[in-house]
């Protein structure tokens, strides 16, 4: 595997939990949830004004879990991956490094490594302070804009558009922050 281009980058609490704030793929809005939240307030209040305070706590309770799952859960959810990461890692940070070559993508996020193909990567596109390979499922490979050590996130969409053209390439601009 002759090594085109390689970024690199230490993955820490604070940059696993931007990148969780900031999703590539964005999720779909939790319309059930919000749907819900609606509809428990509005049994609490109805529960209120019938002089049922039994019945309104539990609903009022319901619409804090309601409004927990709505905005508070993601960061929740990735503080605890980013612990079960430290714990699989042996360390509270590590280094990611990506290696590109013409034949696939190796990707080591410290004790753990993993190979694409280029036949799973999807599209190319670029995010504010990363370049981001999609791949066909619901993974994906962050490239730091200033982890280049070998080559520059301009070359490497250039490479990416001349060299696989079954790969979508989004428009990079600089995608810095």
């Amino acid at each position: 595997m002759e090594v085109l281009f390689e970024n690199r980058y230490r993955m820490t609490r604070r940059r696993f939990l931007d990148m969780a704030a900031h999703p590539v793929r964005k999720a779909a809005l939790p319309l059930a949830w919000i749907l819900l939240l609606v509809l428990t307030l509005s049994v609490a209040f109805y529960s209120l004004t019938a002089q049922d305070p039994l019945g309104a706590g539990v609903f009022l309770l319901l619409s804090a879990g309601c409004a927990f799952r709505i905005f508070f859960f993601v960061p929740f959810r990735a503080a605890r991956r980013f612990q079960s990461l430290v714990r699989a890692q042996g360390a509270e940070e590590w280094d990611r490094t990506i290696r590109i070559a013409d034949d696939g993508i190796l990707a080591e996020d410290g004790s753990v490594a993993m190979t694409y193909g280029w036949d799973q990567v999807a599209e190319l596109k670029a995010v504010p302070g990363y370049l981001v390979l999609l791949l066909k499922g619901p993974e994906l490979v962050r490239l730091d804009l200033e982890g280049f050590s070998t080559g520059t996130a301009d070359a490497f969409a250039e490479y990416v558009r001349a060299a696989h053209p079954g790969v979508a390439v989004a428009p990079t601009g600089s995608g810095s922050r």
